[in-house]
């Protein structure tokens, strides 16, 4: 809200406030991004939303997730899961399991509802999902997740997670996208 403010003085001291009632301009940083738990030359690789996309960790930054595969005790693929390095970033799902979403339903949801309770440090995440994120920072953002699959090598040795969504942060610290 802009204020101004003006003094006219004619023997009497008149002060006169303007307010400026228009909108607060919400900006979002958004994208897409692919994200796997392959190892590529030996480095792991995560989503940062302050660096806008897919960064390689290391001990000087900070990534806000990063995709896993869990497997049976007979090392085959059973799901892909979200998750932060040291458990410090949150996810909740914006719908029930069995609902998938698409990309006009994302982008009518224009904020975290307050409503939300179900933060976890670690998100089984589908095809057609929708997620909220609180990184560690305390800042949000919601992903939809157009594609997740496990894959295992040909040898049958090695599984790894890949996603493929579209993303959207509020840099601001609000709810509001």
């Amino acid at each position: 809200m802009n204020f101004n403010y003006r003094l006219l003085t004619f023997g009497t001291l008149l002060m006169f406030i303007s307010c400026n009632n228009g909108e607060m301009e919400i900006s979002t940083i958004s994208g897409n991004a692919h994200l796997t738990s392959k190892l590529e030359d030996g480095k792991v690789s995560g989503f940062s939303f302050e660096q806008k996309g897919v960064i390689t960790l290391t001990s000087e930054n900070q990534i806000d997730f990063l995709i896993f595969t869990l497997t049976n005790e007979l090392a085959s693929p059973v799901g892909s899961f979200l998750s932060s390095p040291n458990l410090d970033t949150e996810f909740a799902s914006s719908t029930p399991a069995d609902i998938r979403l698409n990309t006009d339903t994302f982008n009518e949801i224009l904020a975290v509802p307050d409503s939300i309770s179900n933060w976890e440090n670690i998100a089984p995440v589908q095809t057609g999902e929708i997620w909220f994120v609180r990184t560690r920072n305390g800042k949000y953002g919601k992903l939809l997740l157009n594609e997740v699959s496990e894959i295992t090598d040909r040898e049958g040795t090695t599984v790894s997670s890949f996603a493929k969504f579209e993303w959207v942060f509020q840099p601001n610290g609000t709810r509001v996208f």
